[in-house]
């Protein structure tokens, strides 16, 4: 884990995360903040955006008693281009070496967008006249063409001014801009199994985004403008309760629950108290729902398919990853693996699962293109068997 602190800002709250000053002790130390700013991909009121990220950051600065002088900012998908290119050079059957590397690099420049700031150029991974993918630089390998798949990464600038304009009254400089899905596809899904492309699927409150992970990088990204706030709101809607009712009641909900109409499921209601519901009536309305949101997953995923292999496992994040039944919900509806990314017993709850991969260094150490990669890594045979 880095010692620099992590700005995260979702669709529901947002988070200053700082690490422990014993980091194998003591779990980091955070400051949360609820928030419901953002909607179909734009900050609904600047303004209100810019003071909740000041007010979190200076919760965050009491509850450490430090003073914060940097911090590496999250981009959440909705705020977030990837432009994936394909670049060549010709290395004449020599060895290739750094001035190789750099000549891709060149090839790879940004493109200007006027309402976008270029964050990070990324390999995603080499290829030589064989055929033969390396997941890092092949330096010194021969070859007479060397190719890679490059990944630009472009934050909005609706997205950044609101940031640096909130970082700028505290005096804070940004270290980087990571984008999320990247930061929890390097945190969470283990090497072995991004080398074989997965799927990481980060359910929000209000919008969900779908990440095709290949080795160390995020080749595609698309978001939907749904989530589990939807649920919710169908489900008050559905048993004729208030918003907190249907919210607890969509928390405590377990999927694949067996009962029978008179069945009753209990969740409280704005005043604190017990009140009991139709099971079915919830099961129902809460799995119609979720299945309109895997609907539109799956469409995404289909313009997707050049860069997933046919069985690419699925990840999931979000608050609701820890719903009991989820992973089994949504693996019968898609017909794929999935991995819930939160882990029973973890002592921080699923909606700290962006803010501590962002935490973690992997993501800003790893393909970087300033950096050294000189240690081959042939993924082809990892490869077989894949399309059986």
């Amino acid at each position: 884990m880095w010692d620099i602190p992590t700005l995260e800002i979702g669709t529901s709250k947002i988070i200053c995360m700082i690490a422990a000053p014993d980091r194998s002790r003591n779990l980091p130390i955070s400051a949360i903040l609820p928030y419901e700013g953002i909607k179909e991909g734009s900050f609904i009121d600047r303004s209100r955006a810019e003071n909740a990220i000041v007010s979190v950051i200076e919760d965050a600065e009491v509850a450490s008693s430090r003073q914060i002088g940097e911090i590496i900012v999250g981009v959440p998908g909705c705020f977030l281009k990837l432009e994936k290119l394909e670049v060549s050079t010709e290395v004449m059957g020599e060895k290739v070496s750094r001035g190789d590397i750099d000549a891709l690099r060149r090839q790879a420049m940004s493109t200007n967008y006027a309402d976008a700031k270029h964050i990070e150029t990324r390999f995603a991974y080499f290829t030589d006249d064989d055929g033969e993918i390396y997941a890092e630089e092949p330096i010194g390998q021969k070859t007479y063409t060397l190719s890679a798949c490059v990944v630009n990464a472009y934050a909005s600038r609706e997205f950044t001014d609101v940031v640096e304009n909130a970082l700028a009254k505290l005096k804070i400089d940004i270290a980087c801009y990571v984008g999320e899905g990247l930061a929890q596809a390097l945190h969470y899904i283990p090497a072995e199994e991004r080398d074989k492309s997965a799927i990481l699927l980060d359910i929000g409150q209000t919008e969900t985004t779908v990440s095709a992970v290949y080795a160390d990088a995020v080749l595609a990204e698309a978001t939907i403008d749904m989530g589990s706030f939807d649920i919710t709101g169908d489900l008050a809607i559905a048993i004729d309760a208030d918003i907190q009712t249907a919210q607890n009641l969509r928390r405590n909900y377990i999927f694949g629950i067996d009962a029978d109409h008179g069945d009753l499921i209990f969740g409280k209601d704005e005043t604190g108290r017990m009140r009991g519901y139709d099971v079915v009536k919830v099961r129902s309305t809460i799995e119609k729902r979720m299945r309109i949101i895997l609907g539109e997953i799956t469409k995404a995923l289909a313009s997707m398919n050049d860069v997933l292999f046919p069985r690419a496992a699925v990840y999931l994040s979000g608050a609701d990853s820890q719903t009991r039944g989820i992973t089994q919900f949504i693996a019968s509806v898609m017909e794929k693996e999935v991995i819930s990314v939160y882990k029973s017993g973890n002592m921080l709850s699923a909606e700290y699962n962006t803010s501590l991969a962002l935490l973690d260094n992997e993501a800003h150490s790893l393909y970087d293109l300033k950096k050294d990669h000189s240690q081959k890594k042939s993924l082809n045979e990892k490869f077989l068997g894949l399309f059986r």
